[in-house]
């Protein structure tokens, strides 16, 4: 995780050629030599809601983890997604993209401003290789390896779960009150969208 890797000898952190995870803006400040982010975005109510359902997911399968914790508070307390996300106030329903883009983790739930949009724009522009589009992937891809100078493998879909309730199957006043949340990961989700299609930088 990011605190055992900041905790290594600078010629360790210099090893690693490619490191995935969720991570918020500013890891590559612990990397002595320069480095490029690469993230993926998608739909931010999709996202949201497979979130939701994941964490339930995640519980089913017993797995004692933060993730599974989540979800086993999901489950036993019998909560919507709109109990969980409301009402307990998690950010992870709250801007979360343009929250890691700009690395604004210490923001408060409901408190997220048009600034950490520019902010956040601004970090592609300057530390980004790519930004992946879900919904764009193969063009995203394409773009991915005209950079890299390379050919990437080909992305399949793993870890689906079936069980989750698609978007068009939720209720319009959900959908609609997480977009609300969201306005800022909208924005920002259909300025990559843009760029994948035009093929802009």
């Amino acid at each position: 995780d990011f605190h055992s890797f900041e905790a290594l000898a600078p010629e360790e952190r210099s090893k690693p050629r490619f490191m995935a995870g969720h991570f918020y803006f500013g890891v590559h400040t612990l990397i002595p030599r320069p480095a490029k982010y690469v993230t993926v975005v998608r739909d931010p109510v999709d996202r949201v809601a497979s979130l939701y359902h994941h964490y339930r997911r995640v519980a089913t399968l017993g797995k004692d983890t933060r993730a599974g914790q989540e979800g086993r508070r999901i489950l036993d307390d019998g909560m919507s997604l709109v109990d969980w996300g409301f009402g307990l106030e998690r950010i992870e329903i709250d801007n979360e993209v343009v929250r890691r883009v700009a690395g604004r983790q210490d923001v408060p739930f409901g408190h997220c401003s048009d600034d950490m949009l520019t902010d956040a724009l601004q970090k592609v522009d300057e530390h980004f290789a790519q930004v992946l589009v879900m919904e764009q992937l193969d063009r995203s891809l394409q773009q991915l390896d005209r950079i890299l100078g390379t050919r990437l493998p080909p992305v399949g879909r793993v870890n689906v779960n079936e069980a989750r309730t698609p978007v068009k199957a939720m209720e319009p006043a959900v959908i609609e009150r997480v977009r609300s949340l969201n306005h800022l990961d909208i924005a920002f989700h259909q300025a990559m969208a843009d760029r994948v299609r035009t093929g802009a930088p």
